[in-house]
């Protein structure tokens, strides 16, 4: 691998913070031991092959939404009872309001936005498919009586959903307008958040917080009372504090049927009649009876349309949901077969949906995996797939030539038999199991994206049959392979895995992660900066930035090399790289203020690891934009005081003299450019922020002088650019800073 170039400022070293050559202090585990101690995370003299980034980047649109649509699918409880995981398609159009919100890796699967106005295009929709909760009517006269009500019930039941709906009607009811008069309020740090500034007048207000104290309410209420506004504070406890205080101001969440959650969804494309001719069907109702929330009976009216609009009769509506007999026919084939036609059946229900040629072309390395120099008395291995595909398995078929030249994918014969021959394989045909992991180990390497994150997958759905034995055969290797795309794999499968089985899981693997990154191996610690980006670290942020921030503290133990050798810094930085990476992950997955709070800590921690690694992560932060191209930093630090605060903190940070550089300049001003550019305009707010922003670090003296050479740089650059009439240009002159 090329060295990467050097971007550490010429500071003088330190002691490490933290040195691989001790032990860590042991933890108690709130679970059964993992199988990983961090004991076991020991050096070797191989480290070096740490890579930092992906050596064929690529940006696959269609593969990582087809990704995230799997984890959705498993957060929907479509895991464990059923089966496992599967396929999350839904009707075209069709929408699942009833789900609560959740944010995974960078992607949003939400019934509204994390923060700001509910946009027209969700309200609209959200009235003709809401079928309302049966507190809806309690809440709307609550409101009445109060501007602040908590709405408490059990989350991803429907909460916000129905906080919603209601807010709409209390906007009608005022004769007031509703679209862009709802808005979401997001902060970690719950009602602290909530000040004079954040509650604009004539406005239905809603936000999500973990606890809730009473204390917070009362001054609330006044402000809300004098700005005739409303705020619906969705919890999953009643607030603490004195009952006095909670009175009129609590309402207990009750879900809709989940009849009547189906009947809505399917009214968004049937008349009534058509509706309950559908309901009555008894597979309809077979289905329907064991749902278990709104979110499944949801999802099932998505099925439900999709097959309709596919031309299914209504005798045959759900006729195929159970692969039972599919799964009778592949069990025959899986111990009747000739070895090389089991292993294509094996193969093509892990990679299933790929290319045929994908496909075959890894059935044969399996079918290799146990015959490595071939079948004595039995056909060449260059005959092992000939012929129509369906001489090799009746459970696999080949889908429609795709418009995009990718050829014919190879696809199973019901969609949800993948988990449940996933399952046969591994707990049936035992003398299999071994090949499986040897091949799996293979795949995670894959060039393909798609089929690392088909191996992916696979691997989670086997850990919730044997969670030891993947973790320390497949998942742990691959995050000890050193290479990006092995640590991708890695940490894929487990975020998979934290969702998987309805969250089961999910203690597990943080105990796994965080031995990972409480052990002294370069390569688990980039595995674990790596998952704690995923779901796995927005399910528990304050854990893993505390694991986040021990690795950027980390050095190599130099003992390993030579002396003058440049590995141990290149490592580090490299390190440095993946870390950034992951704040940036956690960042997008919905742990912003953590995030922001986090660096703003950093900037206080005596060692210039840190300090220069909030100057990097917050340009890295700096470039991404909110709503109209509004820098998302300075969207957050509109109207809360904090916020505010940890941006100019770490902006000071960045213009340290140890650790600026130019791509921080250039994040600001490309701010300072915004504000210039919407002066007049509805974005008054953020143009303020940057204003106030501009105006701190002008009067702070480490950073008034560059950043004046800086503004006379770009005010020239502007100049320079403009088109001038060379009879009435004038010499150019700096503007006052």
């Amino acid at each position: 691998m090329d060295p990467l170039p050097p971007e550490e400022p010429d500071t003088p070293r330190s002691e490490p913070v933290i040195d691989f050559t001790t032990e860590p202090e042991p933890v108690p585990d709130p679970e059964p031991p993992a199988p990983e101690t961090a004991a076991e995370d020991e050096h070797d003299e191989h480290e070096g092959t740490l890579e930092g980034a992906d050596p064929e980047p690529s940006d696959d649109d269609a593969v990582t939404n087809a990704r995230l649509r799997a984890l959705l699918s498993a957060w929907l409880n479509e895991v464990g009872n059923r089966g496992g995981f599967a396929n999350a398609s839904v009707g075209d159009g069709t929408q699942v309001f009833q789900a609560g919100k959740m944010y995974i890796h960078g992607a949003e699967f939400a019934a509204a936005p994390r923060r700001g106005p509910v946009p027209a295009s969700l309200l609209r929709p959200l009235a003709s498919v809401y079928a309302e909760a049966r507190c809806h009517r309690e809440l709307l006269a609550a409101l009445q009586h109060s501007p602040l009500q908590c709405l408490v019930g059990t989350p991803r039941t429907g909460r916000n959903t129905a906080a919603i709906a209601v807010a709409v009607e209390y906007l009608k009811r005022r004769g007031l307008k509703v679209e862009g008069s709802i808005h979401i309020l997001a902060s970690d740090r719950g009602l602290a958040a909530v000040d004079e500034q954040a509650i604009p007048e004539d406005t239905a207000l809603i936000i999500d917080v973990a606890e809730l104290q009473s204390a917070h309410l009362g001054p609330i209420e006044d402000e809300l009372r004098r700005k005739r506004s409303a705020l619906i504070v969705v919890a999953a406890t009643e607030p603490a504090g004195s009952a006095a205080h909670r009175q009129n101001r609590t309402v207990a969440y009750r879900p809709p049927s989940t009849e009547s959650v189906f009947r809505s969804h399917l009214g968004m494309r049937l008349p009534a009649d058509r509706v309950d001719a559908v309901v009555s069907l008894r597979s309809v109702r077979t289905n329907l009876q064991p749902c278990r929330s709104a979110n499944e009976a949801a999802r099932l009216a998505a099925a439900v349309l999709s097959e309709i609009e596919n031309g299914t009769r209504d005798a045959d509506l759900l006729a195929g949901m159970e692969p039972s007999g599919f799964l009778d026919d592949a069990a025959k084939e899986l111990r009747n077969s000739e070895h090389w036609k089991r292993h294509f059946l094996i193969a093509a229900t892990v990679l299933s949906d790929l290319s045929a040629s994908t496909v075959v072309r890894e059935a044969t390395r399996l079918a290799e995996l146990h015959e490595p120099e071939g079948i004595a008395g039995e056909i060449p291995r260059s005959r092992w797939f000939e012929g129509p595909i369906d001489r090799w398995s009746e459970a696999v078929r080949l889908a429609d030539l795709d418009d995009n030249g990718a050829g014919r994918t190879v696809r199973l014969t019901h969609p949800g038999l993948a988990p449940h021959l996933l399952r046969l394989v591994w707990r049936e045909h035992l003398g299999e199991r071994d090949l499986l992991l040897d091949w799996l180990l293979g795949l995670g390497d894959h060039p393909q994206r798609s089929v690392r994150d088909k191996a992916a997958e696979a691997a989670a759905q086997l850990a919730c049959y044997d969670f030891e034995v993947l973790t320390r055969e497949v998942i742990r290797p691959w995050a000890l392979d050193g290479r990006y795309r092995t640590r991708q794999t890695a940490a894929l499968a487990i975020e998979t895995l934290t969702v998987a089985d309805d969250g089961r899981f999910a203690s597990r693997v943080q105990q796994l992660v965080k031995n990972w990154a409480s052990g002294g191996n370069v390569r688990l610690l980039a595995a674990s900066a790596v998952a704690y980006g995923t779901f796995l670290g927005a399910q528990e942020p304050r854990t893993a930035l505390s694991g986040i921030r021990g690795i950027t503290g980390s050095r190599v133990n130099r003992s390993h090399w030579r002396r003058g050798s440049s590995w141990p810094e290149r490592i580090e930085r490299e390190l440095a790289g993946i870390v950034r990476k992951a704040l940036v992950n956690l960042f997008d997955a919905g742990a912003q203020e953590n995030v922001l709070f986090e660096l703003e800590h950093w900037t206080r921690l005596p060692h210039w690891r840190w300090k220069r690694g909030a100057a990097r992560s917050l340009v890295d932060l700096a470039g991404k934009d909110g709503r109209s191209a509004v820098p998302l930093l300075v969207e957050l630090a509109a109207g809360q005081t904090e916020i505010y605060d940890a941006v100019l903190t770490l902006w000071r940070n960045a213009f340290d003299p140890e650790y600026r550089n130019e791509a921080g300049w250039d994040a600001l001003r490309r701010w300072l450019d915004f504000a210039d550019d919407h002066r007049g305009t509805d974005a008054t707010e953020a143009v303020a922020v940057i204003d106030r922003l501009a105006a701190d670090l002008r009067n702070d003296a480490d950073v008034a002088e560059s950043f004046t050479f800086h503004q006379q740089i770009w005010d020239f650059r502007k100049y320079k650019r403009l088109p001038r009439n060379p009879d009435t240009s004038l010499p150019w002159r700096p503007r006052h800073v």
